[in-house]
């Protein structure tokens, strides 16, 4: 994190300890123990590794958007759980990030999710929805009328 002080670049609350493809976490103090048991330990799976850094500029809602429009796109088409998951949790994103999500997108968001780690076949769509639903769990408000929530 020292590295990205350097850019001058303020980091948000989601972003100071970085977005995996697997969770997102709203601690700065998450930086304690970059190693997989130390993620671990704090409910943030290594996943592949990869680490986002977006400053407090982005709206988080289109990082989600764009986490989804990846999974739609990647997904190979050979299981329904992915194959469909993938596509209405895109169609439900997109109504977050212009604001127009209902209560019963949000509760369609999660069990799309669920179902995508449950029942898919592949890695791709066992993570598709984490990161996602990671994200409605740290910040509910997000997903409805777009504030930014505590966390």
């Amino acid at each position: 994190m020292a590295e990205l002080q350097g850019l001058g670049a303020e980091l948000s609350e989601a972003e100071r300890a970085g977005v995996e493809i697997v969770a997102i976490s709203p601690d700065p103090n998450e930086r304690s123990q970059k190693v997989a048991e130390g993620l671990r330990q704090a409910g943030l799976p290594l996943g592949s590794g990869v680490v986002m850094a977006i400053n407090r500029e982005r709206d988080l809602r289109q990082t989600l958007l764009s986490l989804a429009h990846f999974f739609a796109h990647e997904s190979c088409g050979k299981c329904f759980p992915c194959q469909l998951g993938t596509q209405r949790q895109l169609e439900i994103v997109e109504k977050v990030a212009r604001g127009s999500a209902s209560k019963a997108d949000i509760a369609a968001l999660e069990d799309v999710g669920f179902a995508m780690t449950a029942a898919s076949f592949c890695g791709l769509g066992v993570t598709a929805g984490t990161a996602i639903l990671s994200a409605l769990e740290k910040w509910p408000a997000l997903f409805i009328d777009g504030r930014r929530g505590s966390g």
